[in-house]
């Protein structure tokens, strides 16, 4: 299975709010720094300090002018662009991006055929965000995936931790949370009342 297109639109708006004028325009998009003291490039590709000697990302450090002293921010308040950076355009933020997602899509699909899973293209879009987001699926998703659980309310828990009603995170995260919720349990794409398209 592969993320549509529509899916790939709710991850872009999830990483990177329309809201966030001041980062981007309809051509580039500059990198920025998050709260622990990590640079997202585009729609949340993380570098962070442990990631320093991926080969890989000091290509992309380097691609676009980040020198390894950038990542020093203690004292900054956060988010904020890169200083010294250069803004990264559309159509290379959008390889990065498609890079990224084939990581999480081809890791599901592994695993759905190693444990005999199925589902359905809106929840393995809603797991690939997830995955994206999280980096991972986490022991309760795996177990109701393997029990091949369908209670919403195990689902709603697992998804964004907790009970309706309650999050422990930031309203930001949780907003992620319930975008993710609500596509694999009603297939919307939405995020913050934005609908996709």
């Amino acid at each position: 299975m592969k993320v549509s297109t529509l899916g790939k639109n709710l991850l872009k708006e999830i990483e990177l709010p329309k809201s966030y004028t001041w980062l981007k325009s309809d051509e580039d998009i500059y990198p920025y720094y998050v709260g622990d003291r990590g640079i997202i490039i585009g729609y949340g590709h993380y570098i962070g300090y442990n990631e320093l000697s991926d080969k890989s990302e000091i290509a992309l450090l380097k691609e676009f002018g980040l020198a390894d002293a950038a990542l020093d921010i203690s004292h900054a308040k956060l988010p904020y662009i890169v200083p010294g950076s250069k803004a990264i355009s559309i159509t290379r933020i959008n390889e990065i991006l498609n890079d990224d997602v084939k990581i999480h899509e081809d890791a599901l699909n592994k695993y759905f055929s190693e444990y005999s899973i199925s589902v359905s293209q809106q929840e393995f879009e809603a797991l690939v965000i997830y995955r994206f987001l999280n980096n991972q699926l986490g022991g309760t998703i795996v177990s109701l995936l393997e029990s091949n659980n369908q209670n919403n309310d195990d689902w709603y828990s697992a998804i964004v931790g907790g009970t309706k009603g309650g999050s422990q995170y930031s309203d930001g995260w949780r907003a992620r949370e319930d975008s993710v919720y609500n596509l694999f349990i009603e297939g919307v794409y939405s995020y913050q009342g934005v609908t996709i398209e």
